[in-house]
């Protein structure tokens, strides 16, 4: 099952050999991916910000996000972190 859009980030990995396990994985991973993507897109509606669910949302997604906004410059003009780590999970998704 893949998206067409993205299909390199949304795309479960069935190969022939995987076990249940490493597809459980991939898609924790995968929903991860979709968490920080709404997380990012919510952070320019301020309205949504409000609401318990969007700060719930923003805190599962700032789980990993923080130790790499604490390593990089406060006086950034944009937040690199989303970017990282979705790139993390894309590495971590394809290893498996």
């Amino acid at each position: 099952m893949s998206f067409r859009t993205l299909p390199f980030l949304f795309s479960f990995h069935s190969s022939g050999n995987s076990s249940e396990l490493e597809l459980m994985i991939d898609g924790i991973l995968q929903i991860f991916t979709f968490i920080i993507f709404a997380d990012v897109i919510m952070s320019y509606v301020p309205d949504l910000q409000r609401h318990e669910w969007a700060r719930t949302l923003h805190k599962i997604a700032d789980v990993p996000q923080k130790p790499i906004r604490d390593l990089m410059p406060r006086d950034l003009p944009l937040d690199p972190s989303p970017m990282i780590v979705i790139f993390v999970i894309q590495i971590l998704r394809h290893l498996l």
